[in-house]
């Protein structure tokens, strides 16, 4: 079974959370779900780029039922410094 089938299954109408939504590896399959809305968060710019451009190249323009959040989520108000690991010269 495909996971956007795996997805319909288990899906109830309402709003999905995608935190750390990288590239949109779940955000565009949630976002094909009939009456969902996702929420999609993900802090790492290139990511966030990643991010808008999958879901152009899926939908030819980001669908109105997904926002986009650049941060992250924590629980408590604040900052910190994220470090990326480095494998072969390429931020993971």
């Amino acid at each position: 079974m495909d996971e956007e089938n795996f997805h319909r299954l288990l899906h109830r109408p309402g709003t999905l959370v995608d935190i750390g939504a990288h590239d949109g590896l779940l955000t565009i399959p949630l976002a094909r779900l009939p009456g969902s809305r996702v929420l999609a968060f993900e802090p790492l710019p290139s990511a966030y780029a990643r991010l808008q451009a999958a879901l152009r190249a899926a939908f030819g323009a980001a669908p109105a039922n997904v926002e986009c959040h650049h941060l992250a989520l924590g629980d408590h108000q604040g900052s910190i410094t994220r470090a990326m690991p480095v494998l072969d010269g390429v931020a993971q």
